[in-house]
This record gives structure tokens, C-alpha cells and sequence, in this order.
């Protein structure tokens, strides 16, 4: 359905580089993987929103030198259809054979050395489909990019 996944990066401040720390590693918060569980969602927006947590999360990048990255929607498609008619609907709106709808996301990644996931590789029907191949999905493809390129490939 194509809505846009958003993204919020908290830099350190300039001084912190000046001061000499040493670069800290990056922190990445991934909300709404799986559509049904809005109390991610809500987390993640409260922790960047509201003005103590703000605070909180300046020094914390200063000090370490850090930047912290937030998704706090990963799965904007799945988390509106179970808002508006399924509140129990977990995956993505992706069209699957057979009239079938969604992958698991947390099963659609690619491991090193292994095939993907630990789902239902052929249940079309069932909410732990792993999907057709590793990274089938945009939501999926978008984590794997935000990782590999504002983290960093030793990331993945």
C-alpha cells in the first residue's frame, strides 16, 4: 500500500567531536515490526517526543558520541489495516498467491550462511510466512538499508 516508513535520527551535538570523544556506537529502535503491537509504536514515539526523554536521550549521544536512529513505524501498512478492521492482523498487506495477504517481517531477513527465517516457508495463510525469498518485503528491504547504510555493513 506503499505508506512511508518514517525515520528519525538524534545526532550528537558538534562539541562532543570537538571534545575528542572517541565515536560511540549507533543505537537503532525499531517500533511496529509486527502490526498488532501498537505499544511499540507508542514507545518509540513517546521516547523521541516528549521533552524529559529528549533530555535524556542529548546526553546520552554527547557522551558516547553516538547518534540514535528511530523507525518508530516499520510496518505503517499492516499496522493500519489492523487499526481499522483486523486488531489482530500481525503481518504485512503484501499480495501473496492464492488471495493471500502478508509476511512475518521478523522472518523475512536473510541470514549468512543459512536460507531466511524460521517461519512457515509454504503456509501462505499463516502468520509466521516467512515470504517467498529473504527481504521479499519493502519494510524489510528499508531495515536492511538504514543498517547497511547509516550503520554500516559490519552491521548486518
Amino acid at each position: 500500500e506503499n505508506r512511508k516508513i518514517p525515520l528519525l535520527v538524534v545526532e550528537p551535538a558538534a562539541s562532543a567531536s570537538a571534545a575528542g570523544v572517541p565515536r560511540g556506537p549507533d543505537l537503532l529502535l525499531v517500533g511496529g515490526m509486527h502490526a498488532r503491537e501498537w505499544i511499540t509504536i507508542a514507545a518509540a514515539t513517546c521516547l523521541v517526543r516528549d521533552p524529559v526523554h529528549q533530555a535524556e536521550i542529548a546526553k546520552l549521544v554527547n557522551k558516547h558520541n553516538s547518534r540514535l536512529l528511530v523507525l518508530p513505524l516499520l510496518n505503517p501498512d499492516g499496522y493500519e489495516f489492523s487499526r481499522r478492521l483486523n486488531r489482530h492482523w500481525r503481518k504485512t498487506r503484501s499480495v501473496q498467491p492464492g488471495g493471500n495477504f502478508g509476511v512475518d517481517l521478523n522472518r523475512n531477513f536473510g541470514v549468512e550462511g543459512e536460507s531466511w527465517g524460521f517461519g512457515n516457508p509454504e503456509g501462505l495463510a499463516s502468520e509466521l510466512y516467512q515470504g517467498p525469498t529473504p527481504f521479499s518485503e519493502p519494510e524489510s528491504r528499508a531495515l536492511a538499508n538504514v543498517v547497511t547504510n547509516m550503520l554500516g555493513p559490519k552491521s548486518v
